[in-house]
């Protein structure tokens, strides 16, 4: 659940050998996943031209994010993943990727489905658990969206995303000290601008408006810091 702190050790690989196209796509969803989109197009468009030297497997890979992180179109999306699943049964990658498909496209029953069936194939993975709880909050099922994201902790899977979740159910909830034990994880780190963003929100919402804008000058500035200049451009608008 460390996504930041693989960017170094995949850039690496890539100066290390610069027809790795799986390091590439690997890349390319790395920065997907924490919203820097124009790098994670490029990168994405670098290993989808250098398929042909990939496995099988890794072919898909690339194939079903090229089509949903340059060219957006889901059905392809959704095609690609069906066949990785026929090819490769027991893989939870292509079960965990199409419930977020779902989970974006707003058939969360679907996605709970499909991310329940990933994390069966694959306990030890975070990804499930993560999709899940996106699953369950975007059925207003809070509770259970809780529970499983304290599981996942609970395993000693430790994604910002997680902690980000837990702070808004929290704010639903109108449960301050569940809300503040997750500003006290996320203070000094170098996620700590996500929290600060999601804070900024739950300010706005709440009409704290100032207090709302200097949060986001800071989780702004965070998220330069630690290089991701599309993420606080965002953050800015």
């Amino acid at each position: 659940g460390q996504e930041a702190e693989a960017i170094p050790l995949l850039k690496r690989a890539v100066e290390l050998d610069p027809n790795f196209a799986l390091a590439h796509g690997n890349l390319a969803v790395v920065y997907n996943n924490i919203g820097e989109n124009e790098l994670s197009a490029e990168y994405q468009k670098k290993a989808f031209s250098l398929r042909e030297r990939a496995s099988e497997r890794e072919k898909l890979y690339i194939a079903a994010h090229y089509y949903n992180i340059v060219t957006g179109e889901l059905d392809k999306v959704k095609e690609t993943y069906e066949l990785w699943k026929q090819t490769y049964p027991r893989d939870l990658v292509p079960w965990n990727n199409v419930a977020v498909v779902y989970n974006i496209m707003g058939q969360y029953d679907k996605g709970l489905e499909a991310a329940r069936e990933a994390q069966r194939l694959n306990p030890n993975s975070i990804n499930p658990y993560y999709v899940q709880a996106t699953a369950f909050m975007g059925l207003n099922r809070f509770e259970e969206a809780k529970a499983i994201s304290e599981k996942a902790l609970a395993q000693k899977f430790e994604s910002p995303y997680l902690h980000v979740g837990l702070y808004l159910i929290g704010f639903l909830q109108g449960d301050t000290a569940a809300m503040q034990r997750q500003v006290e994880w996320a203070r000094g780190k170098p996620v700590e601008y996500l929290m600060l963003s999601a804070q900024a929100q739950t300010g706005a919402q709440a009409g704290k408006l100032r207090e709302a804008r200097e949060l986001s000058r800071r989780a702004s500035e965070g998220a330069r810091r630690a290089g991701f200049k599309e993420s606080a451009a965002l953050i800015e608008a």
